[in-house]
């Protein structure tokens, strides 16, 4: 008989930064799992775009969007903003927002 181990979603939220920085949160956890730990997760533009930058390789688009859609970005200004919406349209192909950023 095997047991899964459950993982503490709200923990891995608030310390999400460490894995973004290995570059090891997509090879580490599940997509269901990361869609979870995402609620939790507290990101700055930064990482945030770095998030974005190591899915490439590894899922899908239309997976990323699912896993990032509940993520808290911390935006303080127009910079930050813009340079997330960038991100978004670049690794999420999200053409929508080419008019609106000038890309």
């Amino acid at each position: 008989m095997s047991r899964r181990s459950v993982l503490n979603h709200e923990y891995i939220g608030s310390h999400i930064k460490d894995y973004i920085e290995a570059d090891n949160l997509f090879s580490t956890f599940e997509v269901k799992d990361i869609e979870s730990i995402m609620k939790f997760a507290n990101l700055t533009p930064d990482e945030f775009n770095s998030l974005l930058a190591q899915s490439r390789s590894v899922i899908s688009e239309r997976k990323l969007y699912a896993c990032t859609r509940n993520a808290n970005i911390l935006i303080s200004n127009l910079q930050d903003a813009i340079s997330t919406l960038k991100s978004v349209q670049k690794y999420m192909n999200m053409r929508i927002f080419e008019g609106i950023i000038g890309v």
